[in-house]
């Protein structure tokens, strides 16, 4: 169990890392590449949640009822990073791209969480797979948010 969450850690630790300092900010052909990525992605991680059904286990009403909650939370966030993704199509925004960022992490947290706490034999869904293309996907966008921040405070933002 907390080999998953380690092993989850260590690939969103290692996407941030790869991307040198002068390599974080990309060019707005990089980020609509980064966007089609990310949308492209949304249909498996929603799919994925959806598999999930506490009804198919011997969970309690209680963690049923929680997990239910945190499944619905990260499928929400993914209709919000649908539409955070088509306003930065339309313009490009600091405050936006963050949001999209925090959007992507939300459903990590909770796919983790969910995978985690239930990993019952009748979920065919492994958070190594996800762990590792959502990790990726998350660093990067991360680490452009973190350079357009520091150019924002230095007055020079593109």
């Amino acid at each position: 169990m907390y080999g998953v969450c380690l092993l989850a850690l260590l690939c969103v630790t290692a996407c941030m890392a790869q991307t040198k300092r002068g390599d974080r900010l990309m060019s707005d052909a990089e980020y609509k590449t980064f966007l089609d990525d990310v949308e492209a992605k949304l249909p498996s991680w929603e799919a994925a949640l959806k598999r999930f059904d506490p009804a198919k286990s011997n969970m309690s009403y209680a963690v049923g009822d929680e997990f239910v909650k945190r499944r619905d939370l990260a499928l929400r966030q993914i209709d919000w990073i649908r539409t955070w993704i088509q306003k930065e199509r339309s313009h490009r925004r600091v405050s936006q791209e963050h949001a999209l960022e925090g959007f992507m992490q939300g459903v990590f947290d909770e796919m983790e969480y969910i995978l985690v706490v239930w990993a019952g034999p009748s979920v065919n869904v492994r958070l190594e797979d996800f762990g590792r293309e959502m990790g990726r996907l998350i660093g990067k966008v991360r680490n452009d948010v973190i350079a357009r921040i520091e150019l924002l405070e230095k007055g020079s933002c593109p």
